[in-house]
């Protein structure tokens, strides 16, 4: 089973980038948190997208791919949007933090600051 990776770790801009989708700018709205909340576990490098990779519609999802995808990265201990009330099939993200970012912003403040705990 071939997947790519299509986001990861994502800056303001970009997380302004995608917010702005289908509110200012065409398109389904995609993604429900500015950039400047630190709202999504993109921003702060606890979360992946990913889709297909074997030649056909990276989203073609009619023969349980996402779903195929989504057990496999559960039984190595991710949490994936698909199991969501509102699903996200193409999203993996790190349980330790909790559905939300609540808990990093009020252990660490911002992204950067997270982020020097890496090493």
């Amino acid at each position: 089973m071939a997947i790519r990776i299509t986001e990861e770790t994502r800056t303001v801009e970009r997380q302004d980038e995608l917010y702005a989708i289908g509110r200012t700018t065409k398109g389904d709205i995609v993604t429900y948190a500015k950039g400047s909340s630190y709202s999504s576990h993109h921003q702060w490098g606890t979360a992946f997208d990913f889709c297909r990779n074997d030649g056909k519609d990276p989203f073609y999802d009619k023969d349980g791919f996402f779903s195929r995808v989504g057990e496999i990265g559960k039984s190595i201990g991710l949490e994936w949007g698909g199991d969501w009330k509102k699903a996200d099939k193409p999203h993996f993200q790190l349980p330790d933090w909790g559905s939300t970012t609540t808990e990093l912003k009020k252990r660490y403040g911002t992204p950067d600051e997270f982020e020097k705990t890496w090493y």
